[in-house]
């Protein structure tokens, strides 16, 4: 028979350990993610690869909740010993930020399972050997799935347009797919489940989607062979064809597109500025983001404590406060 009585202490322990290491990440999601806000709005509002490229940063914070100066800086313990305090010590607010995790995580990958499980219904074509999938919604053209993603486009879209101007859809779609925006999409879910308490991580989600449409919209542009002209009179061309009180575009789609004029503004004007960009340039800065990601990463890793430590002084349950006064009894094992 199972020890139920340790079962439910490993419960706890899990819950005020894992709850204590997301808060000091949320806390710390806050202040990047309005970095990364202020860095794209006032200096990089004209480079569209770097706007893209501070998303990036994001990736840092779920390995930020065990960096030593929570215990070894005396600021950083006077301003975080309190919150720490009440992790370690209020087990139902550590079961209600678990619980929160869960109710994020069945809302948002419910959304996206369902989505694809629509997807496998629809009417399957083909477009220059390569299949598609119509659907009667009146929304712009998606991709869902990850492993063995699936372009839908609208029933009025497959039937108004041109051959050429499928192809420049499909086109769009298959960048998306290509440069891995479904799968930063993931990263980015991901995130807001583990760390549901910044409401700002779903507010800015806009912001994020908006930046990967316009390097999609780019990368298009240049290996199209067509003028931003052309390209955006298909993109005006679509939003012709869905009326605006066409049904609501399901919430789980990726990449749908922007139906609200001030958005759809924003992006034609990105196109209508389209300047040649050099592709060994952009290469090279994925690549140098890449390097310091996987630099800080390695700091952050140096800089904080194992998963299991011997040191009876590296505290858990309650913690110690900024003078040194030893309140726990538990370590971080």
């Amino acid at each position: 028979m199972p020890d139920w009585s340790q079962i439910g202490s490993l419960l706890d322990f899990c819950a005020a350990y894992y709850t204590t290491q997301l808060v000091r990440c949320a806390a710390f999601s806050f202040v990047l993610l309005g970095l990364v806000m202020l860095f794209r709005k006032m200096f990089f509002s004209r480079r569209t690869f770097i706007r893209g490229l501070l998303w990036s940063s994001l990736l840092l914070i779920p390995f930020l909740g065990k960096l030593k100066l929570f215990y070894e800086n005396a600021a950083v313990l006077r301003m975080t010993w309190q919150v720490t305090h009440g992790t370690m010590t209020c087990l139902w607010a550590d079961y209600i930020y678990m619980a929160g995790i869960l109710i994020a995580a069945v809302c948002i990958f419910g959304k996206r399972l369902r989505l694809r499980k629509s997807a496998a219904g629809m009417e399957k074509v083909s477009l220059d050997n390569m299949q598609v999938r119509i659907t009667v919604m009146n929304v712009t053209p998606f991709t869902v799935g990850l492993l063995k993603p699936k372009i839908v486009i609208p029933k009025v879209v497959w039937r108004s347009y041109s051959r050429d101007e499928l192809k420049s859809v499909v086109q769009h779609e298959r960048t998306h797919i290509r440069l891995g925006h479904l799968w930063f999409g993931l990263a980015w879910d991901i995130l807001r489940c583990l760390l549901w308490v910044n409401p700002f991580l779903t507010v800015c989600q806009k912001e994020f989607r908006a930046d990967m449409e316009d390097i999609c919209d780019r990368v298009c542009i240049q290996s199209s062979g067509r003028t931003a002209h052309e390209y955006g009179m298909v993109l005006l061309k679509t939003l012709k064809l869905l009326s605006s009180k066409s049904e609501r575009t399901p919430p789980a789609v990726t990449y749908a597109g922007e139906k609200e004029f001030a958005d759809m503004k924003r992006r034609m004007g990105e196109i209508v500025g389209f300047r040649p960009y050099r592709k060994k340039l952009c290469v090279g800065m994925a690549a140098a983001a890449v390097l310091v990601i996987a630099a800080l990463l390695m700091a952050v890793y140096t800089h904080s404590y194992a998963r299991c430590s011997e040191d009876e002084g590296i505290l858990v349950y309650e913690y110690a406060d900024g003078e040194g006064t030893v309140i726990c009894k538990r370590t971080i094992g």
